[in-house]
């Protein structure tokens, strides 16, 4: 074990990994504005793999992950953020003026924005009540209107098995038994 008077000749920690890509989010935020000024001179949409692309990444995945290796560099992550909110922002202007082809914008939404289909059900019952269930089985008897109508039905069924005979619970037939 390491005393405390000899750490002072440990050699400090080696850097590993690779050197961020870009010194400052200034120098990446050139390198965007200059693909968002490209795409409007050829009028064409802007894309996240085409911005991945300008910014010297191999796919776009490397541009998503590129925040999470920078930790400690939130400004990075902003730039990032923020040139995907442009996108974004033209992709749901041309969806809601009905320009370009709806399913792929959705797509494209849903892909790289987190854009999902959510649907809420909410059920009521009668005037915005509770729901009420009615559970039985077909050719059952209606459920009791209380104890004693229950004890009744009851004992019907036991002297029908007695004597024999099927009298049906609930049909105005108990009489026969």
């Amino acid at each position: 074990m390491t005393s405390p008077q000899n750490a002072q000749f440990l050699p400090a920690p080696a850097k590993v990994g690779r050197p961020p890509k870009f010194k400052t989010p200034e120098e990446m935020n050139a390198l965007i504005e200059g693909y968002f000024a490209a795409c409007d001179e050829s009028k064409r949409p802007y894309t996240v793999p085409g911005l991945a692309l300008a910014l010297g990444f191999s796919s776009r995945s490397s541009l998503f992950d590129y925040t999470a290796r920078n930790a400690g560099h939130e400004e990075f992550a902003a730039t990032i953020k923020k040139a995907k909110l442009r996108i974004e922002a033209q992709r749901v202007e041309a969806l809601v003026m009905c320009r370009g082809n709806a399913a792929g914008m959705i797509f494209d939404l849903k892909n790289n924005f987190g854009w999902r289909d959510q649907q809420n059900v909410e059920l009521t019952g009668a005037q915005g009540g509770p729901v009420q269930l009615a559970a039985g089985l077909a050719g059952m008897p209606p459920a009791p209107k209380d104890m004693g109508e229950w004890q009744r039905w009851y004992q019907e069924s036991i002297n029908a098995k007695k004597v024999g005979e099927g009298a049906v619970l609930g049909s105005g037939n108990e009489e026969s038994c």
